[in-house]
């Protein structure tokens, strides 16, 4: 993933840091807080802009569809793609937008939703620039695409048809301008 996102990022002059991955299974204390608690605690993957860390606890990452590879695939180039907007600059906007919404909570969860689908398309993205490609086989990228075809609602992420149009578009658009979903309309982001 560092590698295919490499030309993107050094293309629009961001910089490059690799991420960190932590497969802890009891994370408690992170630098984005205590994920053993409250809405974070039942977690698969989740991203931590402050250290630039995914967190993917083992054992759940394991438990997730029976541990399929193509599971894992689409799991990491989603917290992967909440890296690349920490690079850009769009994941700490995005943030003290929603700090600055305070209380406003159909606003902040509308930039909440945002950037989740937006890190579907680039997961999307991803998976569509690599299929083919040295192991990347064909059918594993197809099986990866599945994950966000058979996703459940959330009010975080969208409504699962949301949440496949943007995994879908930047699959088969393959650029980040097919991303953005800050200037789609309400009902792509619902």
């Amino acid at each position: 993933m560092d590698a295919a996102w490499a030309p993107v990022l050094d293309a629009a002059r961001l910089p490059r840091k690799l991420p960190h991955v932590n497969i802890d299974t009891n994370l408690g204390e992170t630098g984005c807080g205590d994920v053993s608690e409250g809405g974070n605690a039942d977690f698969v993957g989740l991203y931590c802009g402050t250290i630039d860390t995914m967190y993917l606890p083992l054992d759940r990452t394991l438990a997730i569809d029976g541990g399929e590879p193509a599971t894992h695939v689409a799991l990491l180039a989603h917290e992967y793609a909440h890296h690349v907007q920490e690079e850009s600059g769009l994941l700490g906007t995005v943030q003290r937008d929603m700090e600055q919404a305070g209380q406003a909570a159909p606003v902040v969860e509308d930039l909440g939703r945002r950037l989740e689908l937006q890190a579907n398309c680039f997961a999307g993205l991803f998976i569509g620039a690599a299929a083919g490609h040295g192991s990347f086989s064909h059918g594993l990228a197809e099986g990866s695409m599945t994950l966000f075809r058979y996703g459940e609602s959330s009010p975080t992420h969208g409504s699962a048809v949301n949440q496949h149009l943007w995994a879908q578009r930047g699959f088969q658009r393959r650029t980040t301008a097919a991303c953005d979903t800050f200037a789609a309309p309400a009902g792509e982001v619902a």
